[in-house]
Order: C-alpha cells, then structure tokens, then sequence
C-alpha cells in the first residue's frame, strides 16, 4: 500500500495572523525592555545622586582632617568642649536666672 499524502493548504489569512502574532509578541517585548531600560536610568540617576553626596560628605571629612592638625583648630577644639581659657584670659559663665 502506498501512502497518501495529504497537502494542507493554507490560506493568507493564516500567513496574516500569523505576522500578527509575530508582531504583537516583538512590540511586547520592546515595550517591555523599555521599561526595564527607563526603572534602570532611574536607579542609575539615584546612584548617582548617592555618589554626589557621599563625595561631598568625603570631601568635607579631608578637610576637617586636614584642618584638625593645626594649632587653631586645636586651641579651638580645646575651647569649645574642654572650656580651656589662656592664662591672662577671664572666663565668664552666664547661669540661668530663676
């Protein structure tokens, strides 16, 4: 016995469907990658917002550190917290009246 092929035939509304499918499943991936692409420059800018500010904070603490070796700082430091006064200086105290 020999066997019978069958030919299916398909007809342009099928090649037509199927484009469409074909294009409805690339624009979902492309709006898809496009919000991930926008969440991700968003990250992005908020990095480097926190890079800006670490920065400034870092560039602060050198200076600091660059000025607590010096003899004003030093004397300054030891007036504010230590309440230390010269010798030929008068400390005056103001206390709450009450």
């Amino acid at each position: 016995m020999q066997k019978k092929r069958v030919r299916i035939k398909i007809s342009g509304r099928f090649y037509v469907l199927l484009m469409l499918l074909v294009i409805t499943v690339f624009v979902f991936q492309f709006v898809k990658a496009q919000i991930k692409l926008k969440q991700q420059n968003e990250t992005l800018a908020e990095l480097d917002r926190q890079i800006e500010e670490t920065q400034e904070y870092n560039d602060n603490l050198n200076a600091r550190i660059a000025d607590a070796g010096s003899l004003d700082s030093v004397e300054r430091t030891a007036r504010e917290r230590l309440g230390w006064v010269r010798e030929d200086e008068i400390l005056y105290v103001e206390t709450p009246q009450g």
